[in-house]
């Protein structure tokens, strides 16, 4: 049977920066939705990007490409209404076909691919030890419900690292003082920003590590950064609620979290 490979490439020819880690799972939904279709196995590129040597893909969904080989880039400038269309275009029904894309799936059946993703999805071993790390930092009771605060706004402060203007810094703190008086300690906090979680720390628990943008790069300690993101993405997967602060309506980050482990997700605007 021929396959789909989702490739999550670090440098894009269509678009100036390729998708971030939440973006590359929503397409990887949308291709397994189309891989069903149209009787195509579907598989990860688990040697296009970092991001995947902290990952444990089982080997039946994995391959490896050379990284000379024609991709199929569909991301914007395409418009996400013909994502699709021009994706199921590109098949034959014959031959195996590479992909990048961040296309949405169709969210009225897609339980089969959340359970999918969540047995595909599994952290590698050096993840794992980081991720306990990360809890032993740390007064969280991990054995116990705990909540998720993601705090999210944008990629000018996780990508450029700028200063958090002091008015988002008060309303997130009013914010998160509301959500711990209501969930009580069980309450941890992380952020693309560095900086904005060292302004809010004596509120609750907040993770003391620095994210990177999967799609991003070019900056120093990726090795660690990428263990950060990917490892705060599978603690918020055990949270018992998901409250994203930012100024849209939601995170993809968080958002794809909470569907894929079925979790309550609270969007507040800043």
């Amino acid at each position: 049977m021929p396959s789909i490979n989702h490739r999550y490439l670090t440098k894009t020819l269509t678009n100036p920066q390729p998708p971030g880690f939440a973006d590359f799972l929503r397409g990887s939904i949308a291709l397994m939705q189309i891989s069903n279709l149209h009787s195509y196995d579907f598989k990860f590129d688990i040697s296009s990007h970092p991001v995947f040597s902290v990952l444990d893909i089982p080997e039946e969904y994995s391959t490896r490409i050379d990284a000379l080989e024609p991709t199929l880039e569909i991301l914007p400038p395409i418009g996400y209404n013909l994502m699709n269309e021009r994706i199921i275009s590109q098949l034959d029904g014959h031959s195996d076909v590479n992909i990048l894309t961040n296309a949405f799936y169709t969210e009225t059946s897609v339980e089969n691919q959340y359970e999918l993703l969540r047995t595909i999805l599994q952290p590698s071993q050096k993840l794992i030890h980081f991720i306990d790390t990360i809890k032993d930092s740390t007064k969280i009771n991990y054995t116990k419900s705990y909540v998720i605060i993601h705090i999210r706004i944008g990629d000018r402060f996780l990508v450029d690292k700028n200063d958090v203007p002091s008015k988002v810094v008060h309303t997130v703190r009013s914010h998160i003082e509301n959500i711990v008086r209501h969930h009580g300690s069980q309450v941890l906090v992380i952020a693309d920003s560095y900086k904005l979680k060292e302004q809010v720390k004596d509120l609750c628990e907040t993770t003391h590590s620095n994210p990177i943008h999967t799609g991003s790069l070019d900056t120093e300690s990726v090795d660690d950064r990428m263990l950060t993101t990917v490892g705060e993405f599978f603690i918020m997967s055990k949270a018992s609620q998901i409250y994203c602060l930012n100024f849209y309506d939601g995170s993809g980050y968080s958002r794809i979290c909470s569907k894929i482990y079925s979790i309550p997700y609270h969007c507040i605007s800043l």
